[in-house]
């Protein structure tokens, strides 16, 4: 499938040589392939906060349920962004795909 863009001079869409998923896809890789490749890599409580970050759950919710603080949710994913080299939430979901 290709991706489409549209061409601001006319209102028809208009067909590119590249798959926009594709290029997503590999742009991500690169911080997906480092940071699981080495299971130990992530510390058993920053895996379960990781694991809470993939459900979408808030830093809130991920402290009532891991009976932890606001504020100790908050260091853990600041030190899961930096192991994993990354700065969003959606990449450590995607690492643990």
């Amino acid at each position: 499938m290709e991706g489409l863009t549209r061409d601001p001079s006319d209102d028809r869409g208009r067909r590119l040589d590249f798959d926009a998923d594709d290029m997503v896809l590999r742009a991500l890789r690169p911080h997906r392939e480092e940071a699981w490749r080495e299971p130990g890599k992530l510390n058993d409580r920053e895996r379960q906060v990781a694991v809470e970050v993939a459900r979408g759950r808030s830093n809130t919710e991920i402290a009532q349920k891991l009976y932890m603080s606001v504020a100790t949710v908050k260091a853990n994913i600041t030190r899961i962004f930096a192991k994993l080299g990354t700065d969003n939430r959606v990449q450590v979901a995607i690492g643990l795909l």
